[in-house]
């Protein structure tokens, strides 16, 4: 009786199987999708924050420039400012 029910049922078994390793992948793909979604978004809004800051230290040190400030005060100012190391401030100018 086993054996005859099996094989009338072992299609409509397949098919739940197929069917639910299907829905089990394609749920798999959408979270790995939005975690590889999110890391990337995270990647570029550091990216961005970094230029935006480069940008700024540029546009002070431009302005300090235009006040005629000496380069040590210049880099004194915007070691203060922006907590850069005197070798990063020195790399701006």
């Amino acid at each position: 009786m086993y054996d005859v029910l099996m094989e009338i049922m072992e299609p409509k078994i397949k098919l739940r199987e197929d069917k639910l390793r299907k829905e089990m992948e394609e749920e798999v793909r959408k979270k790995v999708q939005e975690e590889v979604r999110k890391e990337v978004q995270e990647e570029v809004r550091k990216e961005v924050q970094e230029e935006v800051r480069k940008k700024d230290i540029q546009g002070t040190i431009n302005i300090l420039r235009n006040l005629n400030l000496e380069k040590s005060k210049i880099i004194s100012e915007i070691i203060k400012a922006y907590k850069l190391s005197e070798n990063e401030a020195e790399e701006y100018l």
